[in-house]
């Protein structure tokens, strides 16, 4: 995570970048990703997602968290580097972005 912190650090901003405020945006995101897997699995008691799907899910969940949570106040030629540089660092499969 220190990596990715530094990662966007160094990427322009329209916001102050702060540790603290790019971690609550990530861990809101995340947070939310969890509730839509709870509210699907209770709103679809006969088709509750099997534990390899809530995994898959929640892995590129988090990856989206990391660039919304994290990248959110970059611009969008920043974002999409930052997206793609963090693609390097995941063993997620994720598309590769161009502006």
């Amino acid at each position: 995570m220190n990596q990715v912190i530094k990662l966007a650090e160094s990427k322009a901003h329209i916001m102050d970048f702060t540790v603290m405020r790019v971690l609550e945006a990530m861990f809101s995101l995340v947070r939310k990703g969890i509730d839509n897997v709870i509210e699907y699995n209770e709103d679809h008691p006969d088709f509750e997602l099997e534990n390899d799907q809530i995994c898959n899910f929640i892995r590129k969940w988090v990856i989206f968290s990391t660039i919304w949570g994290i990248g959110g106040s970059m611009n969008l030629s920043a974002r999409t580097e930052f997206s793609n540089e963090l693609a390097d660092l995941t063993d997620v499969d994720t598309p590769n972005c161009s502006v």
